[in-house]
């Protein structure tokens, strides 16, 4: 939610039916499960803790729209514990991304120290799409990175020879404190300009590539691709006998499917 958030603010807007607030207290959002969109309505009364949010929530007391929207999405996946990850591992962040926008996502396993030139290449030229990208911490996490947690990929830049990737952390605080980090001594004039630098307590940091794979075990991405989705057929069905195999297994269903053209 936090890299759609940072980077398409519209895409999460849309989900909303309605913009303004209800008197009613009921609101309707569609959410894209089993390669689908459903409409889901849930009423406004979020669960809280000494008299706040107990789960997601925006800074300003006054936006309730995260609330709603982590709210619909539990009641979609079944409960909220099926919300709670460690790293997005739980209810998957790939599957929240698809789940928010549609997209196709898929998780990419992270070796610690590998730093391989494909691993490097993918994620350069999901960055030129501009497709949603997160990372989750392992469990050995340090200089500022918590441990098994999510966090946003704003951007990965290639400059003077060093390969950098700008995160945010989803709590919008709490920071990299080695190389490259806000406050790191290696930051130059030509640097800050090639990445257009910006030292703020705000939860955005810079980190090298090396760093970035000794902290970090796994890359979720999403791919948004309209064209794609016009060409999704929907073919249901159920089985209708007891087993899946024996006598009666001609009775499940089953689908025959072809390519005509090679896949490039």
């Amino acid at each position: 939610m936090a890299a759609i958030a940072q980077q398409s603010p519209s895409r999460l807007e849309n989900l909303f039916l309605q913009k303004q607030y209800s008197k009613y207290g009921v609101y309707c959002l569609k959410l894209f499960v089993d390669n689908q969109w459903y409409f889901v309505v849930v009423d406004d009364c979020i669960p809280c803790t000494n008299n706040r949010p107990a789960f997601a929530h925006s800074k300003s007391p006054n936006e309730t729209w995260v609330g709603l929207l982590e709210k619909a999405l539990a009641k979609c996946h079944g409960s909220y514990q099926a919300m709670i990850g460690t790293g997005g591992r739980t209810l998957g962040a790939a599957n929240a991304l698809s789940t928010l926008t549609g997209g196709d996502s898929k998780v990419i396993e992270i070796k610690p120290g590998d730093m391989d030139e494909k691993l490097w290449s993918d994620i350069s030229e999901y960055n030129r799409k501009k497709w949603f990208m997160g990372c989750g911490s392992n469990g050995k996490a340090e200089l500022g990175i918590i441990a098994t947690h999510g966090y946003s990929i704003l951007d990965v830049v290639e400059a003077e020879n060093l390969r950098l990737l700008k995160l945010r952390n989803t709590w919008g605080r709490s920071e990299w404190l080695g190389d490259w980090g806000d406050n790191s001594k290696l930051w130059t004039l030509t640097m800050k300009k090639a990445v257009n630098y910006v030292n703020a307590d705000d939860g955005i940091f810079w980190l090298n590539f090396y760093d970035f794979t000794m902290n970090f075990d796994h890359i979720y991405m999403c791919r948004i691709t309209e064209d794609v989705m016009k060409y999704i057929s929907h073919h249901k069905g159920e089985w209708k006998a007891k087993v899946a195999g024996g006598v009666k297994s001609h009775q499940n269903p089953q689908f025959t499917v072809s390519f005509e053209h090679q896949n490039k």
